[in-house]
């Protein structure tokens, strides 16, 4: 999804690294990216693979780094008077955001939750792909471990708060409903 002057961020995860992607980012068109670490070097004799336009923004922690930039743009959001409506529960939260977007829109420009990027990678994902002009934002949020809804929220602390349900739904990691 990465589109021309979009800002790239290594993530790594269990199975990938995205330090090992910057290449790949820059000729897409990105115009930098959060790295945790220097990028793989070239062989001498291919050159350099980043174009000297491409940015490095070192942080010790990229997802980390994303999850503080999107917290700090979302009170920005506020203070420029966009309602912010944030949606959690075990099951419902993708419908009950799609009845939101398509009541406020009738107010405003809209954005919301694209899919179901409810974690703590898509919803700061969410927060900065969000348009300026946007007047309501909807945000999803979604939990598989202890403690996400708490981290969610503090990445997007919003105006109106709603739960779905609470069930059985998504308890792989969490155990039990207690």
């Amino acid at each position: 999804t990465l589109q021309e002057g979009d800002l790239f961020v290594a993530l790594c995860g269990d199975t990938f690294d995205g330090h090992n992607f910057l290449e790949h980012a820059a000729q897409a068109g990105a115009l930098g990216a959060l790295v945790s670490r220097l990028p793989p070097l070239p062989p001498l004799d291919n050159g350099p693979s980043l174009p000297a336009t491409f940015s490095l923004f070192f942080v010790p922690d990229t997802l980390q780094a994303l999850q503080d930039l999107a917290a700090h743009v979302w009170p920005e959001l506020e203070r420029d008077g966009v309602r912010t409506i944030a949606v959690t529960g075990s099951n419902g939260k993708t419908t009950v955001k799609e009845m939101l977007r398509a009541l406020w829109s009738s107010q405003g420009t809209v954005y919301a939750t694209p899919g179901n990027w409810n974690n703590h990678i898509g919803l700061p994902l969410t927060i900065l792909n969000a348009s300026p002009e946007c007047e309501t934002i909807i945000v999803e949020m979604g939990t598989n471990h202890f403690g996400d809804i708490e981290l969610l929220t503090t990445i997007a602390p919003s105006n109106v708060r709603m739960v779905t349900s609470i069930g059985h739904a998504h308890l792989e990691n969490l155990g039990d409903l207690s």
